[in-house]
């Protein structure tokens, strides 16, 4: 990585394993987590008849089965059929003037540019703003952890505005059932 001479900590090993973490200049390793030690957090999951077509387990099925199947040209096959349909909806939406709605997110502009009301404007003491600044990542509207002076950090326009969870969307959900 071309950013280890800048590194405070190195952390290495597995997220199913052991990792360790190991300071700048120092020559002791110490164990920052075990996998083992932590007990496993089982998903649940609906079956794939009850999903919404656009879930993503019910959305990639057929992706999926190819894959253990491993049966490459059926995979790229049904990869790409899944990529058409959704790049055949967006452009219907396009046309339409439509605007894809997120269902859970709202978006947030931290260039505070848009003038759109289903756009959030993000404050001063924006929680985002305040860890992107410790870590030297940019608050412009570009792709999520660019860091400052990257390549899209120094774009004169962008159009990537910043998706937050909103946790009352997820509340008054009614479609999607767990």
């Amino acid at each position: 990585h071309s950013h280890k001479e800048n590194a405070l900590y190195l952390i290495s090993g597995q997220w199913s394993g052991v990792s360790t973490i190991i300071k700048k200049d120092s020559q002791v390793s110490h164990q920052f987590y075990d996998s083992s030690e932590t007990p496993t957090e089982h998903l649940l999951v609906k079956p794939i008849e009850e999903q919404h077509p656009l879930e993503s387990r019910r959305a990639w099925k057929d992706v999926a089965e190819a894959i253990r199947q491993g049966n490459i040209s059926m995979i790229k096959k049904t990869k790409e059929e899944l990529e058409n349909k959704q790049r055949a909806l967006r452009e219907q939406e396009r046309v339409k003037g439509v605007e894809w709605q997120r269902r859970w997110f709202k978006q947030v502009d931290y260039m505070n540019e848009n003038t759109s009301n289903d756009v959030e404007k993000a404050s001063e003491d924006d929680a985002f703003r305040k860890l992107a600044s410790k870590l030297q990542l940019s608050v412009k509207n570009v792709p999520s952890g660019t860091l400052i002076g990257g390549k899209d950090d120094k774009k004169d326009v962008s159009t990537a505005l910043h998706w937050r969870f909103d946790k009352n969307l997820w509340m008054r959900e009614n479609e999607i059932t767990i």
